[in-house]
């Protein structure tokens, strides 16, 4: 969009259904400790302990852009598609993210703007 690439509408599912974003490069780590660390047989939950509606992640891009863009709900039942979000034990071999959602986007948007 920032190129003029694409339009400027972004079709999207539900809007507040939330999930628990871990940006890749903590989940990796985790993975590395779980692998030298952990336990076979044992159950490690990678999450970041937070919540984010996909209307927050939006917002998050839309704050970070010089463009605005339309959203367009692809549901009309905003029901639909929604996950119950369960408490998971994150810090089970002492690993805690270290990336917040908004530093993960504001990566995300610099990894693809050096690209071009």
């Amino acid at each position: 969009m920032e190129e003029n690439k694409a339009e400027k509408v972004l079709e999207v599912s539900n809007l507040q259904a939330k999930r628990d974003f871990v940006d890749v490069r903590d989940a990796v780590n985790a993975y590395e400790i779980i692998l030298t660390q952990g336990k076979p047989g044992e159950i490690y939950d990678i999450a970041s302990g937070n919540s984010h509606s996909l209307g927050e992640v939006i917002t998050g891009f839309r704050a970070l852009t010089t463009i605005d863009f339309e959203i367009k709900s692809k549901v009309k039942d905003q029901e639909e598609g929604r996950v119950e979000i369960l408490p998971v034990e994150i810090l089970k071999l002492g690993w805690k993210p270290a990336f917040s959602l908004k530093s993960s986007l504001e990566d995300i948007l610099y990894f693809y703007r050096k690209k071009k």
